[in-house]
């Protein structure tokens, strides 16, 4: 492998990116049922990077796990937001994850503290005495009322947003106060987004309005 890696430059690539040079394409089919090919651009993933630093306090000394398979677009936020905090990104294997008690030996381990993974296998893991962790992210599904109490957690994180929207796009605080709020497990937008509530003729809803 070194021997393959002096015969290439050392300087940086010659290319010119701009905010809006697409980054990747994402393939969906949540919407319509057929793969449809979805283009993000670097200012969209910079502005969610950006906002989840900020909010979730990313930094040098963060164990980001991996969950997400880089054919889901969760896996984006994962990836880069510890490439670009400093953070360690720490892979697992597919059988731990099918595993939970397995997978709970693994977080302590690996002394993971950034833990984002879907509702369905959060319900599974016990985080009692998980020492390092310091936030939970439940995204992909339906947030579990009763998560804090399975988990044995004070607080988490619910995100929401399709692939079209760059992974998530509305997110909001879970504590014990207000778990059981079907009103606040949504969210809000963000930074620099908005949301908009449309009726069934794509009109904006007045404010309290379904």
């Amino acid at each position: 492998v070194s021997s393959l890696v002096e015969n290439h430059p050392l300087h940086n690539l010659d290319f010119d990116i701009s905010l809006s040079s697409p980054l990747y394409i994402m393939y969906t089919s949540g919407s319509t049922g057929f793969p449809k090919g979805v283009v993000v651009e670097h200012s969209q993933v910079m502005n969610l990077l950006q906002n989840q630093k900020e909010e979730f306090k990313i930094d040098s000394t963060d164990r980001i796990l991996q969950f997400s398979e880089v054919s889901f677009d969760a896996s984006v936020e994962q990836i880069f937001l510890a490439f670009c905090s400093g953070a360690t990104l720490v892979g697992v294997d597919r059988s731990i994850l099918l595993d939970a008690s397995r997978m709970g030996d693994f977080l302590k381990e690996e002394e993971i503290t950034h833990l984002h993974g879907v509702p369905s296998f959060l319900k599974g893991l016990d985080l009692r005495g998980h020492k390092s962790i310091r936030r939970v992210i439940s995204g992909g599904d339906v947030c579990y009322l009763d998560m804090l109490d399975k988990l044995g957690i004070d607080q988490m994180y619910n995100e929401y947003g399709p692939t079209e929207a760059t992974v998530t796009c509305i997110q909001t605080l879970i504590t014990r106060d207000n778990k059981n709020d079907s009103h606040s497990v949504i969210g809000r937008p963000i930074s620099n987004t908005q949301v908009y509530i449309l009726g069934s003729y794509d009109v904006l809803q007045p404010i309290g309005v379904v």
